[in-house]
């Protein structure tokens, strides 16, 4: 008998009935104790095999969770001993089983590795599957690197992806908005274009297309030379509407106050008020 056998056979002997008969909080019993210091005792490889002959035998289901929290905890002070540069070839090469844990791991690591590292990582991920190319179309949208113009326009032009919309809208030139204008349009939202390039030479906002939120929208972001007597009547319009939408109308104040309308934010707060 080997040492996992001997260790799985005493487990199921003394803890298997411990944990059967536990009763709420047992992490000051001795016996836990003693059960945990057993499986931390083990190496991953031992405890992969132990939790191998426990999976489906009746084992309580506390204590599985106990095996398998070890277990992955272990899995994760291994993994952090990897070189970056390792993790991302296992990425790049898709080194099946190690892939999933590589990119878990880099997006733990990407804040605190150096420039030249962050880029890599940033590059292998838009070049990847839709979910770590969204997870670097993020971080280019708030912290936004030249260099990955020409990998986020080809990316973008492959698929029209919503969150690469919004690094386009935030970061590209207006000429290439002017001439995305109606896929970004689809994948983002007319206003959001407006709101980028309405001022443009050679653009016209079709205000058709706009709901009454985004009017507000738009022209306090283009910080646009309007009438009040225009907004008031917008303002009632939508105010007299079946439903108000609690984020359209906080933007619609938004946009008020941008615009230094204050007493139509005043008028906004009456009528919620006598209307209750």
């Amino acid at each position: 008998m080997n040492k996992i056998d001997e260790i799985y056979e005493y487990l199921k002997q003394y803890a298997y009935p411990y944990y059967e008969g536990a009763r709420g909080s047992y992490r000051l019993d001795m016996e836990d104790s003693a059960f945990r210091g057993v499986l931390d005792s083990l190496s991953i490889e031992e405890l992969n095999d132990l939790y191998s002959k426990m999976d489906g035998d009746g084992c309580p289901y506390r204590l599985y969770l106990k095996v398998k929290g070890l277990l992955k905890r272990k899995e994760s002070d291994k993994i952090q001993l990897i070189p970056t540069v390792c993790l991302l070839d296992w990425y790049v090469t898709d080194s099946r089983p190690f892939k999933a844990k590589s990119i878990d791991e880099l997006k733990k690591r990407y804040g605190n590795e150096e420039h030249a590292m962050r880029c890599d990582i940033l590059k292998a991920f838009m070049a990847g599957r839709v979910k770590e190319m969204e997870w670097a179309a993020r971080k280019l949208r708030d912290n936004w690197i030249e260099s990955f113009t020409e990998p986020v326009r080809q990316r973008w032009e492959q698929s029209h992806n919503q969150l690469l919309g919004y690094v386009i809208l935030r970061h590209f030139p207006d000429s290439y908005i002017l001439e995305q204008q109606e896929a970004l349009a689809e994948a983002t939202k007319y206003a959001y274009v407006c709101a980028r390039v309405g001022s443009t030479p050679g653009f016209e906002i079709d205000t058709n297309r706009l709901s009454i939120p985004d009017q507000f929208y738009v022209a306090a972001k283009l910080d646009l030379p309007v009438k009040s007597e225009n907004m008031e009547k917008l303002l009632n319009k939508y105010m007299r509407g079946s439903f108000v939408s609690p984020i359209d109308f906080r933007l619609i104040c938004w946009a008020l106050g941008k615009m230094h309308l204050t007493y139509l934010l005043m008028r906004c707060g009456t009528k919620l008020v006598r209307n209750k």
